[in-house]
């Protein structure tokens, strides 16, 4: 086993605060966090955040994930070669393309909703604390773009996304929340109606893609409603993390 733990989530799951809360412990190098308006904002991992779809030097197609990894593995093996706590990296990528290429990681992978209240619950966090979230950070802000336009506008290359990620910044600045640039990019005035009919469009009766774990002192999956509240020293018992 190597020294990186995967904590994979979909938006909204609150699998940067899990990461942080897994980071704390003595075993590990602890994630640098701001605290904002209900969300936990991790300002930086082992991987700059790249699993998550942070792009900010534009090497990385989040497209491709396989492709990712695989070029991942290569840009950073100085970095994880000198490992020497654990690592905690969210991510959300799917565990299981995660493991074709780091097949010697520990995995944690946060279940979805499984009732109505709980799935209205996740809605909520996720248009209160994401889509009306705005920061300050420019560096934030452009990867947002970035990793939006490639998840909607699946056909442009590289070049179109960079040349359309300027002509958001130009046209809005940094103002925008994350909401707001999810319809910019959909073609939609950025108001708070235009807001809530995408949300709904994008989130009604959404299908997830749930993990189950296979593979013993390897993987862990954690129930949505516990994510707040699971003991951290439980992985690390699993795993037999000493």
């Amino acid at each position: 086993m190597d020294k990186l733990i995967f904590v994979c989530y979909e938006h909204g799951f609150g699998g940067e605060n899990l990461s942080y809360r897994i980071s704390n412990h003595v075993l590990c190098d602890k994630l640098l966090v701001d605290i904002k308006k209900g969300r936990t904002i991790i300002k930086n991992d082992l991987f700059n955040k790249i699993f998550l779809g942070s792009n900010n030097n534009f090497q990385y197609n989040f497209q491709d994930k396989e492709k990712l990894c695989k070029k991942v593995i290569k840009d950073f093996k100085n970095k994880i070669d000198k490992i020497k706590k654990y690592n905690v990296v969210p991510s959300h990528i799917n565990v299981d393309i995660l493991k074709k290429k780091f097949y010697n990681s520990y995995f944690i992978t946060i279940e979805p909703p499984k009732t109505k209240e709980q799935y209205c619950q996740y809605l909520q966090h996720l248009y209160n604390d994401y889509w009306l979230y705005k920061t300050t950070n420019l560096a934030e802000y452009i990867g947002e773009i970035y990793c939006k336009i490639e998840m909607f506008k699946t056909k442009k290359t590289e070049i179109e996304i960079k040349k359309l990620t300027k002509e958001i910044l130009s046209r809005y600045k940094n103002k925008l929340s994350f909401g707001q640039i999810q319809c910019v990019i959909n073609d939609l005035a950025p108001t708070e109606k235009n807001m809530k009919k995408l949300f709904s469009s994008l989130h009604n009766e959404k299908k997830f893609k749930c993990h189950a774990a296979l593979n013993f002192n390897k993987d862990y999956n954690v129930p949505f409603e516990c994510v707040k509240s699971i003991d951290i020293n439980k992985f690390f018992d699993y795993f037999k993390i000493i």
